[in-house]
């Protein structure tokens, strides 16, 4: 994982940890997704990513737009097939506003210059809407984030909120860095109100 992120969270104040009902908007990402795929090798999957990632940051560097890659980001099924398939995850990278398809398809084709592999050739560029989300920072071990999701899953319900699709996973730092239980997760569940 990489060292630096650009999440608009990084300034969050995590002494108060609360959920909190926060409107997201249209985000760009590269991403690949896992689902209905077996035996993926994780490690595999994001140097794929990062691969492409340093191609894209190269070719927005040549055009003035200075960009460091973010930490990667997940979005996982809230429907309870995880439980039994912790390999099922849509991986994602925020990008910065400006990027283009022309830029995503330039970097796309440098990175299969340097790595041909299947994974290079699944990443897309895209753009998620998130509206309304309930919004909680896990601190701790990534394992344990399951059991935050379904606390939070529950407040939402309490509040009368419907829950929609999938629960987002914004990583604020890197397990190679930090000790695990310093290990910070924004966990965002889009709902509707």
């Amino acid at each position: 994982m990489r060292t630096q992120n650009q999440s608009s969270f990084t300034n969050t104040d995590f002494s108060m940890n609360q959920p909190e009902l926060v409107k997201q908007g249209l985000i760009h990402y590269l991403s690949i997704s896992t689902i209905g795929k077996t035996h993926v090798d994780s490690e595999e999957l994001e140097w794929s990513m990062q691969v492409v990632a340093e191609q894209l940051q190269q070719i927005l560097n040549a055009g003035g737009v200075k960009w460091e890659i973010p930490l990667f980001e997940q979005l996982r099924k809230l429907d309870g097939s995880l439980h039994g398939d912790t390999q099922s995850y849509k991986l994602m990278l925020r990008l910065p506003d400006g990027v283009t398809w022309n830029d995503y398809d330039k970097a796309i084709k440098r990175s299969l210059e340097l790595r041909r592999d299947c994974w290079v050739v699944q990443i897309r560029y895209e753009r998620l809407v998130e509206e309304w989300c309930m919004k909680q920072v896990h601190k701790g071990s990534y394992e344990t984030i399951t059991a935050s999701v379904n606390e939070l899953t529950k407040r939402a319900a309490e509040q009368n909120l419907k829950i929609r699709g999938s629960y987002h996973l914004i990583f604020l730092n890197d397990p190679e860095q930090v000790a695990e239980k310093s290990l910070e997760t924004v966990i965002l569940i889009p709902v509707e109100r």
